[in-house]
């Protein structure tokens, strides 16, 4: 590793948003696991950022950092949460905890070695994602668009209100607007940034936060949606976790309907959606 490269912690399952700060880590130089956060001594800053598609946590040094210390040998540790109540350590997005404390220690390099090339800069997803996803997938069949399915005649308008047909439609309907199928209790209809329960008044889009954008687990939720598992045990972990998401979180039939009719969002695609969302789901730039 070098200074100012990023960490990256991938997880078997979906997390809890809420946990994936910088509290259920630690960082710092030497060698040795550290179990809890009050024993995180010396602990170097870190900015968390959660993608639930690639299930990762990527923490990276501050804009204003100095970076690590070049030759330096440093250790990052991810741990489990104290107590039923603490809101540091990992935990997965139903409350199980991590199972166990883990760490990794490494040396910081001078420079990236030949056959890892630097972290590249954030790419332009607006387009990729508006066009590529929303208005050739989610907007076709006349289900996310105005015009909308007829019935004898009658046009229907937007499923659920969600009109995903142009970047206006876009942003009025979707970027920080409660889902329809989350919507409980007196103030339904007002976000919740840390709800009781995981998934409680969650926006369809999340700028910044696609680990608590609804419209990405209605997708998670299709089997059919992203790639398979590597083989037939990750597999089975892929679709037991897929189970488990659409019992807690994702109200009613995922998405695409699983019907025929709908067009699945392959892997790529899904990355691109997540990496979009983290960027502050832009679209004033896009065609």
């Amino acid at each position: 590793m070098v200074a100012k490269t990023s960490v990256r912690l991938v997880f078997d399952r979906f997390l809890l948003p809420t946990t994936t700060f910088r509290q259920s880590v630690c960082l710092r130089s030497g060698r040795g696991l550290v179990e809890a956060i009050e024993d995180c001594s010396k602990g170097v800053a870190l900015e968390p950022a959660y993608d639930p598609v690639l299930r990762q946590i990527t923490y990276r040094l501050p804009a204003t950092s100095l970076g690590l210390v070049s030759g330096a040998r440093y250790t990052i540790s991810v741990f489990p949460p104290p107590g039923e109540v603490s809101s540091a350590g990992i935990r997965a997005f139903d409350g199980a905890p991590l199972s166990a404390a883990s760490s990794r220690d490494f040396t910081v390099r001078d420079t990236e070695p030949p056959d890892e090339p630097a972290e590249p800069p954030p790419a332009d997803l607006c387009y990729d994602v508006t066009h590529g996803v929303f208005q050739s997938k989610c907007a076709t069949k006349g289900c996310h668009t105005g015009k909308g399915a007829e019935d004898h005649g009658l046009v229907l308008g937007a499923a659920e209100g969600l009109d995903l047909s142009t970047n206006a439609m876009l942003r009025a309907t979707a970027l920080s607007r409660v889902a329809h199928e989350t919507q409980t209790g007196e103030h339904a209809d007002v976000v919740e940034d840390s709800p009781s329960r995981f998934g409680r008044a969650m926006p369809i889009l999340d700028p910044r936060r696609p680990g608590n954008s609804y419209l990405l687990y209605k997708l998670l939720a299709n089997a059919d949606n992203g790639d398979p598992g590597a083989d037939s045990d990750k597999e089975r972990q892929r679709i037991e976790e897929i189970t488990r998401l659409r019992a807690a979180v994702v109200v009613g039939m995922p998405m695409p309907p699983q019907d025929g009719a709908g067009v699945q969002v392959d892997q790529p695609h899904l990355e691109k959606l997540s990496a979009w969302i983290l960027q502050g789901a832009p679209t004033a730039t896009c065609k």
